[in-house]
């Protein structure tokens, strides 16, 4: 058995087929991954090889969430981001809010290795009338786009 892309996809080097079978299951372990990835898995006995083409495609952004949508301004909520499948190691998510004097939030966030949540601390400043900031968290082509208004 062989793999083309042993970065991302692992097989046994060898399976027994029982005898008076004509197969034998094996496990085809991915490594998750910060990106789209494939791969062709091989089996070969004597002259035949036999071939299958496999794909991964990396966590993405599911769901963003605000707290809350209205907030006196300099108070603090937090910010839901939700992806997919479980996080690879060094997955962030951008993260931008249109007044960044009025709304903090890091430009990036990680989502620990293995989880598919996190929550992040948004700070916000105090205002005299009413505002709304646009918060937009992305990675790649999925964007979440959200609104918080502050109050006196």
């Amino acid at each position: 058995l062989s793999s083309s892309n042993t970065t991302r996809w692992t097989v046994p080097a060898s399976v027994n087929v029982p005898a008076g079978q004509s197969s034998a299951n094996f496990t085809i372990t991915n490594i998750p991954t910060l990106a789209n990835a494939s791969s062709v898995i091989s089996a070969t006995t004597g002259a035949v090889t036999r071939t299958v083409f496999v794909a991964v495609n990396a966590p993405f952004l599911t769901n963003a969430t605000l707290g809350q949508s209205t907030l006196k301004g300099g108070l603090s909520t937090t910010l839901s981001l939700t992806i997919n499948a479980p996080a690879p190691s060094g997955y962030t998510i951008a993260l931008v809010a249109g007044a960044a004097s009025l709304v903090q939030l890091p430009s990036s966030f990680a989502i620990p290795q293995g989880a598919t949540s996190v929550n992040v601390p948004v700070n916000t400043s105090a205002v005299t009338s009413s505002i709304a900031v646009t918060v937009v968290a992305y990675r790649g082509p999925y964007v979440k786009v959200m609104t918080i208004t502050l109050t006196p």
